[in-house]
């Protein structure tokens, strides 16, 4: 798939050759002959022909029943002429018979020249690949044409030629031109009826390529049936067997120096390494970038939108059943061209599933109460002055990236040096006056009772209730206590702080009933306003004001520097607290590979985001 090259200078003619060993040689002896550039291996008769048409090659060695039944469709027997007629529509032309037909044919060690010989010896040992055994043009209609008495058997072709030099099988079938047809004295038996299709050696090339490339015509010219099948099977066996390098081969038979063998480092370090490399680098970085693009925000979907999952997965796992030379034969035509593209475009797709599937597996596996309890405490808004500060630079010293956005605004009373009437006078005067009325018309009604959860019995009922105040409210949406791991969570937590002598949750009792809940935290001098809930039935009351106005004295009395109501915009908190700070989202990027490219795409997308505002 990485074989696909840029394309070349527009003078040079450009020879393709298909993904097997004698084309290899053919491509070679082409391009050496006419000095121009091999693209080898681009693939099979599928992605030449489509080459072919869009000009990234003008030319390769084809066969002339592959041309008429893989690219015209059709089974009949057609000479050069013919083929020629019906290649004049598709802007295609055939000529230069190179001078053998790599056909199928029958092997063997006997005495026998013809196969219509074997025909009179049914003691013959037969054995036949399964491919053979089952096409038309095989097995099934060389019985019938010659009458062969014989019942084959199948095996795997690459051990047939093992099996005929043992003697355990006495005919197999072969393509006329293979490798080891030399070196195992193999006799091919002559087609006499003529039942196997002709497969002669050719040039397929593009109508205009002649008049473009004159020279290169004229050299290929001389090479017209100067290869017979004798020559063909002894380059095959060169460079198949005696692992001669295929330019090699193709320079030894044109007559050129043929040196010393290459070694294994020559060959790897050939004078097209660095070239070659460096596309080799393009194409595998910019299609990874691309799948990250993609593959990222997709595993985000699929993770967050659960319908979404399964289609995302099975569309990205799709793509990994489809072989390589089948999806390329796809994208070539699809892209109208041969090369970059359809690489970049297969090596995209081929890297989009495990990149869809990891982020998809990263944010599915972080358990849902841990993602819950982190938002209930608002650790995504942290002040700037933070303890999360020393944790981030100690982070950093150990190559951790960190980019701190926006998180909104933290509303706090400054209470240093203030009482009750102090602070109440720094509060707008009707809020004040309210407020003081509230607290009057309540205390006139009820016999008030504002008292501190001393115990963990106290501590759970009070908890309990104030999770039902806030289901009742919210419909259980919108609340810090909408799952049950999050009552859990907060159960764990009050618990936890009330040992330590932290946890501040106070009962407001009317006349004995209970009829709000606050649920808060002190340490080291300041009150942490977290939440609180109370009884719709008292709303005429305004028991959420009196609840505020009682809790803030109440830290008044405890001695705080501060009251700190944590994270909000909600315009009553601004009513109590005139001052704000800015809370900042830190998101950390632990150091290895995966890290620093979640880093720069999270970077990339907020330059995006803020050109987007922009514009």
């Amino acid at each position: 798939m990485l074989a696909a090259v840029l394309p070349a200078h527009a003078e040079t003619v450009k020879v393709g050759s298909k993904r097997f060993t004698e084309s290899y040689i053919l491509g070679e002896l082409l391009a050496r002959a006419a000095g121009g550039e091999h693209k080898p291996g681009l693939g099979n008769t599928a992605i030449l022909y489509e080459a072919l048409k869009n000009g990234a090659v003008d030319v390769y060695p084809e066969y002339t029943g592959t041309i008429a039944r893989e690219i015209l469709k059709t089974e009949e027997s057609l000479d050069l002429a013919q083929l020629n007629r019906r290649l004049q529509p598709l802007g295609l032309a055939v000529s230069v018979p190179l001078g053998f037909s790599n056909s199928y044919a029958l092997g063997t060690r006997l005495p026998l020249r013809t196969i219509s010989e074997l025909a009179k010896r049914p003691e013959a040992r037969i054995g036949l690949s399964h491919e053979f055994l089952g096409r038309r043009d095989g097995w099934p209609g060389l019985k019938q044409a010659y009458r062969l008495p014989q019942t084959p058997r199948g095996l795997d072709h690459g051990l047939a030629y093992e099996a005929l030099a043992a003697g355990e099988l006495d005919v197999i079938d072969l393509y006329s031109t293979d490798a080891k047809i030399e070196r195992y004295r193999i006799g091919v038996l002559q087609d006499d009826r003529h039942f196997f299709p002709s497969y002669d050696a050719v040039l397929l090339y593009r109508a205009d390529a002649p008049k473009r490339f004159p020279e290169a015509f004229a050299a290929w010219k001389k090479l017209e049936n100067r290869i017979d099948n004798a020559t063909m099977v002894r380059l095959n066996a060169q460079a198949e067997i005696d692992k001669v390098p295929f330019a090699q081969v193709a320079a030894e038979y044109l007559g050129g120096d043929k040196g010393g063998r290459r070694s294994f480092w020559s060959a790897l370090f050939a004078p097209d390494f660095g070239r070659l490399l460096a596309q080799h680098l393009a194409l595998v970085f910019a299609s990874l970038a691309a799948a990250i693009l993609v593959g990222v925000p997709l595993g985000m979907v699929a993770a967050r939108q659960r319908w979404l999952e399964q289609p995302v997965l099975v569309a990205t796992g799709l793509v990994q059943t489809i072989p390589s030379l089948a999806l390329l034969a796809f994208l070539i035509p699809l892209t109208g061209t041969i090369g970059v593209w359809p690489a970049l475009i297969a090596l995209f797709l081929y890297a989009l599933l495990p990149i869809t599937r990891n982020a998809h597996a990263g944010l599915v596996q972080v358990p849902r109460g841990l993602i819950q309890s982190g938002t209930a405490l608002g650790l995504t808004h942290l002040a700037s002055s933070a303890a999360a500060a020393g944790l981030v630079n100690r982070l950093e010293r150990r190559g951790w990236a960190q980019v701190t956005t926006a998180g909104g605004i933290c509303p706090h009373i400054p209470l240093a040096g203030h009482t009750w009437d102090s602070y109440l006078a720094t509060l707008g005067a009707s809020h004040r006056a309210n407020v003081r009325r509230r607290l009057r018309a309540l205390e006139q009604k009820f016999d008030v009772q504002f008292e501190r959860v001393t115990g963990d019995g106290d501590r759970r009922e009070a908890l309990e209730r104030l999770t039902h105040y806030h289901q009742r409210r919210f419909d259980s949406r919108g609340t810090a206590f909408r799952t049950a791991a999050l009552c859990a969570f907060h159960d764990e937590v009050t618990r936890r702080f009330l040992e330590r002598g932290w946890l501040r949750m106070f009962v407001l009792r009317l006349n004995g009933a209970t009829a709000a809940v606050m649920y808060g935290f002190f340490h080291n001098r300041t009150f942490y306003f977290y939440q609180h809930g109370f009884d719709d039935s008292y709303q005429q009351y305004s028991i959420g004001l009196v609840l505020m106005a009682l809790t803030i004295r109440t830290a008044l009395e405890e001695g705080a520097a501060e009251f700190d109501m944590l994270w909000g915009t909600e315009p009553y908190k601004s009513l109590w607290a005139r001052q704000t700070r800015e809370l900042l989202n830190i998101h950390l990027f632990p150091p290895h590979l995966g890290g620093r490219l979640h880093h720069t795409l999270f970077c990339a997308r907020r330059r995006l985001s803020g050109l987007i505002h922009a514009s």
